[in-house]
């Protein structure tokens, strides 16, 4: 049976094949381009897709029906205004400096055309983003898988299904379903990090700084995994 959503977590992919020759940098919207967006509905078990090529991805996946709701990309704004409302926290790991700056921009420009709930959430502290609260904590970047290593343990479920730098190039030449498998995969895990780091003890983790990779051990203490606010009905 399906309950309620407690949290909205999501996770972009992209559509660019070459940082250098398109002038991209991580922590600059510029240029991106969405393929699609997955989103995971905790506490209903459901999954929803938002795509760029709807004509090109349903005609792929229609032939047996997918585990998921596909959306095209221009609905996401509409949804993520209604969750918005209904004050659920919106959880992602590094979407302040990549996934929502990048959703934030219009359709043509490569982004879902989103700045107003990317902003409503921001101003509501309804965002929670996993990576940029340890990395205020910790002074390092921890990438999720790291993070799925040591609080979920070695669950073979928690294999990264591809790694990043393919989902473009698997998106180019139409490989569809697995770049949308690789994206909710990534929405689940990093729910269920969330969900695992609110009730965990102090854990250690790998951190990353420039030309390092060390461990940090980081502690719950003096350091929050809820939204900071709520937002209020118009």
């Amino acid at each position: 049976m399906v309950g309620d959503i407690t949290a909205v977590v999501l996770d972009i992919e992209t559509a660019n094949l070459d940082m250098d020759a398109e002038g991209l940098s991580f922590g600059n919207p510029d240029g991106w381009v969405v393929s699609c967006v997955g989103v995971h509905l905790m506490g209903t078990g459901q999954d929803y897709v938002y795509v760029r090529d709807y004509g090109p991805v349903m005609a792929q996946l229609l032939p047996t029906e997918p585990p998921y709701r596909v959306f095209p990309l221009a609905m996401l704004a509409m949804h993520m205004n209604g969750w918005l409302m209904r004050s659920l926290p919106l959880i992602t790991h590094n979407g302040e400096g990549f996934d929502l700056p990048i959703l934030a921009k219009s359709l043509p420009d490569g982004g879902a055309g989103c700045a107003k709930a990317v902003s409503g959430y921001a101003d509501s502290g309804l965002h929670i983003d996993t990576c940029a609260r340890l990395l205020s904590h910790t002074g390092l970047r921890i990438h999720l898988s790291d993070l799925c290593s040591t609080l979920l343990g070695s669950d073979p479920s928690d294999g990264k299904l591809m790694p990043a730098a393919e989902a473009p190039i698997a998106w180019s030449q139409g490989r569809y379903r697995q770049v949308i498998d690789y994206c909710i995969q990534d929405c689940v895990l990093t729910g269920r990090v969330w969900a695992a780091a609110r009730s965990s003890e102090p854990f250690e983790v790998v951190g990353h700084k420039p030309g390092q990779k060390r461990k940090h051990r980081v502690s719950t203490e003096g350091m929050s995994w809820e939204p900071s606010g709520s937002t209020e009905s118009e």
